[in-house]
């Protein structure tokens, strides 16, 4: 569902939200929490940090998201077909070791 405001932005302000990112710090903050809480329980303190990071991370995804089909409503951004929607996926893919 498109949010209403989306409209009224100008297309520089809805290529932003296309291109929203989580801020490193927080980003490594968050993988690392995750990892720790595979391997041991997490404190108290530790689990308010993650949930909140994981909040955050999910508010931007879900800005993103919705500026990524503003901008292809508006046709800032091409429409990925499958076979676009592969190759980028391919080229974002870290290589497996082998």
């Amino acid at each position: 569902m498109r949010k209403p405001y989306l409209r009224l932005l100008p297309d520089q302000a809805v290529m932003q939200l296309a291109n929203l990112r989580m801020e490193k710090r927080q980003a490594l903050q968050r993988h690392r929490l995750i990892h720790q809480a595979g391997a041991r329980q997490l404190s108290a303190k530790e689990l308010k940090i993650l949930d909140t990071l994981l909040e955050i991370h999910n508010e931007i995804g879900l800005r993103k998201a919705q500026g990524l089909a503003e901008a292809i409503r508006r046709g800032l951004l091409p429409l990925m077909n499958d076979a676009l929607c592969s190759a980028t996926l391919r080229r974002l893919m870290p290589k497996k070791k082998q």
